[in-house]
C-alpha cells in the first residue's frame, strides 16, 4: 500500500459518483478522500479527439496522425483526478503493455480500498492529450514536460498492427503523440493511471 499512496485514510462510506451532462463526476466525499491521498486537481474529459484538440488551438508536435481515423477516437466523458507529484506509476517503465495494464489494475484495486467507487484505468491517446492541455491551461505546467523528464504515457489506442499510441514529450513545439510496439518497453514509456469515478467504466 505505501508504495502507491504513502499513507492511509479511514475506510468510510464516500458516497456515489454520478453523471452530469454526460460526464461521470466524483462525489464530494470521493474528492475529499482523493485529496487526502494527494490528488489536487480534477479535470473533466469531455469527448475531445486529437483532431478537435488541434483544431481548437492546442499544439501537437507530431503530424503523422493528421487525417487518420486514429484522430477521431474521443476522450472518455469523465472527471479525472490528478496527483501531479505521483503521475507516472512507480517502476512501470521498461515494461510491455500487458505488464503495464496489470500494474494499473493492481493500483486500482488498492485505490478502491482507500476511496470506494473510484477506479484507475489506462486511457486513450485523446484522454492523456486533453488532460495535458487542461493542466497546462490551469497551472502553466506541462504534464510530460520538463518537470516529468519529457516522458510518455502508454495508451491502449491501437495505431497499426501491434503498435499502440504514446502521448508525451511535451516541449516547446507541442505535445508529441507517437507509437510503440505493445511487446516492448523503454526507460521513458510509463503506465499512467487515470483515476476516474466508477461510473466512467
Amino acid at each position: 500500500m505505501e508504495q502507491f499512496f504513502g499513507r492511509r485514510t479511514d475506510n468510510v462510506d464516500l458516497g456515489d459518483s454520478e453523471r452530469t451532462s454526460g460526464i461521470a463526476t466524483f462525489s464530494e466525499e470521493q474528492k475529499n478522500g482523493l485529496a487526502r491521498l494527494g490528488y489536487e486537481y480534477f479535470y473533466p474529459l469531455t469527448g475531445q479527439t486529437i483532431a478537435s484538440l488541434r483544431d481548437s488551438g492546442n499544439r501537437f508536435w507530431s503530424s503523422w496522425h493528421n487525417g487518420d481515423k486514429f484522430e477521431k477516437v474521443p476522450s472518455m466523458g469523465a472527471e479525472v483526478a490528478l496527483n501531479p507529484r505521483v503521475f507516472f506509476l512507480l517502476r512501470s517503465n521498461n515494461k510491455n503493455l500487458s505488464n503495464q495494464v496489470t500494474m494499473i489494475s493492481k493500483f486500482s484495486e488498492e485505490l478502491r480500498k482507500e476511496v470506494p467507487g473510484v477506479v484507475a484505468k489506462m486511457g486513450e491517446a485523446s484522454d492523456y492529450s486533453e488532460l495535458a492541455f487542461a493542466h497546462e491551461r490551469a497551472t502553466g505546467v506541462r504534464l510530460f514536460g520538463r518537470d516529468y523528464n519529457f516522458g510518455y504515457a502508454r495508451t491502449k489506442t491501437p495505431t497499426s498492427g501491434s503498435f499502440v499510441a504514446l502521448a508525451g514529450d511535451f516541449h516547446g513545439n507541442g505535445l508529441n503523440v507517437d507509437y510503440f510496439h505493445q511487446d516492448d518497453g523503454s526507460d521513458d514509456v510509463w503506465a499512467v493511471p487515470l483515476v476516474v469515478p466508477e461510473a466512467a467504466l
